[in-house]
């Protein structure tokens, strides 16, 4: 009986543990899902974010200088996000806009 007792500890511990990988996959899928979409290269964009100065600015095409640096650190964001950031990531609209700024200050 302690045989078949240890047995089902197991498979209930490995469906607990399968299930919180399917909770984490699915989250982390949602997640990817609601960023907007970058365009590709010599499409227009309305705005454009990179990192200035250890901080994210804000640009309007064709200008060198941020039209705002916000305050949030590009240091605090995952590294996946901040070489996105020196890169530069070119946003369409206000909408998206919001989106990233969303998400980078959470």
């Amino acid at each position: 009986m302690r045989g078949k007792s240890r047995t089902l500890l197991w498979i209930l511990l490995g469906a607990v543990a399968a299930g919180l990988l399917a909770v984490g996959i699915i989250l982390f899928c949602a997640n990817q899902a609601a960023l907007p979409s970058q365009k590709s290269g010599g499409e227009d964009y309305a705005y454009l974010l990179r990192e200035t100065d250890g901080k994210i600015g804000l640009y309007l095409p064709e200008e060198d200088t941020p039209r705002q640096v916000l305050d949030i650190f590009t240091y605090t964001l995952p590294d996946y996000d901040q070489q996105l950031l020196k890169e530069g990531i070119p946003v369409a609209d206000e909408k998206d806009l919001q989106k990233y700024l969303e998400e980078f200050d959470s």
